[in-house]
């Protein structure tokens, strides 16, 4: 008897083959299936988060808006506030007096301007991410979940059978 001509490739490279596979099949299958059934939970979650950063957003805006009117209110005092900004927002016209002079008041006010500019912008909502994206969209399809939980759950028992080393 004579031993084979050819190299023989070593057991332990074939046990390595092995591990890879069935990490890569069980990995992707739990993944899946894990996708397929947070889905849900996940695009509420999202929902709520974007609701709690729109209401932060909102907060913030409000914050801006009374340091505005505060800054306005403190020139109260200044001669002519009350009526610019009677003239700039309720069209307002004053009336001429008879005996005294009245000074032309300029047809803009910068600083009311600006500031009304700044209430009236609304933030930029951000973009959303690629996990969101995918969990609203499995949310609203049951039979793809289901679809995606069988392939998940055939992708584990493949690995469990084929790669899981026998004893």
């Amino acid at each position: 008897m004579s031993k084979p001509v050819g190299k023989a490739k070593p057991k332990y490279e074939y046990g390595l083959i092995r591990l890879l596979s069935f990490l890569c099949f069980s990995t992707v299958g739990m993944a899946s299936i894990g996708l397929a059934i947070l889905s849900p939970p996940l695009a509420e979650y999202y929902a709520d988060q974007e609701i709690v950063r729109n209401q932060y957003r909102r907060l913030e805006h409000l914050h801006k808006v009374h340091a505005d009117r505060e800054e306005l209110l403190g020139h109260v005092d200044h001669p002519g506030v009350i009526e610019r900004a009677a003239i700039n927002h309720l069209h307002y016209e004053p009336i001429q007096t008879a005996g005294g002079e009245v000074k032309p008041l300029p047809q803009t006010w910068p600083e009311l301007e600006e500031a009304l500019a700044r209430i009236e912008s609304d933030p930029e909502l951000p973009p959303k991410n690629y996990f969101q994206k995918t969990a609203e969209a499995l949310a609203g399809k049951p039979v793809s979940r289901a679809v995606l939980f069988a392939l998940g759950a055939a992708l584990v028992l493949l690995s469990l059978t084929c790669f899981n080393k026998p004893r």
